[in-house]
């Protein structure tokens, strides 16, 4: 069972917040719980695989044993496969630098609210957790729902127009860092 443990800011309009809450509260307050690659055995036994998402692992600790008691019930096992587990210490909400992206993110991206979220999946920036408790996972770009979908899938695309955005936030954030 991988798990990844980011916070990323997101951009989500105003009027959209309380819809898309429910998604990314799991994994702010617990440990959300994907299944995937589900499939039968030739010999009938069913497999599948679990993805955790968590900021706080003793959530996970915590969670993963629920998961283990109510998996014995059915008679279910549970494998944690270490060698699949990764976690990166997740950005403070309360550190300097955290504090100091979303501050830019709110002056240029006005119309939306900077919130953090989880990805089930890491960048390359979570190799510098070590190094700092400020390391941000985040991309300025305004994206709808169909251009979200095609994240690291053919025809990824952005808008053309939303690329000044994502230079006026660089500008921005290197102008008036200190």
């Amino acid at each position: 069972m991988p798990l990844c443990s980011k916070i990323w800011l997101h951009l989500l309009p105003k009027r959209h917040i309380l819809r898309h809450t429910a998604l990314i509260s799991g994994e702010t307050l617990g440990t959300g719980c994907t299944f995937r690659k589900l499939y039968t055995e030739e010999d009938g036994s069913c497999k599948g695989e679990a993805f955790l998402r968590c900021i706080n692992d003793e959530d996970l600790a915590k969670d993963l044993d629920a998961l283990k008691e109510i998996a014995a019930k059915y008679e279910v096992e549970i494998v944690v496969r270490d060698s699949d587990n990764e976690y990166y210490k997740p950005t403070s909400l309360e550190c300097d630098g955290y504090k100091y992206v979303r501050k830019i993110v709110q002056s240029v991206f006005d119309y939306a609210a900077a919130v953090p979220f989880i990805l089930p999946a890491g960048t390359d920036a979570r190799r510098f957790t070590g190094l700092s408790d400020s390391v941000i996972r985040f991309a300025p770009i305004d994206i709808d729902g169909q251009q979200y979908a095609s994240v690291h899938s053919e025809n990824e695309n952005i808008n053309v127009d939303k690329i000044p955005l994502a230079v006026k936030f660089y500008k921005e954030l290197l102008r008036n860092y200190k």
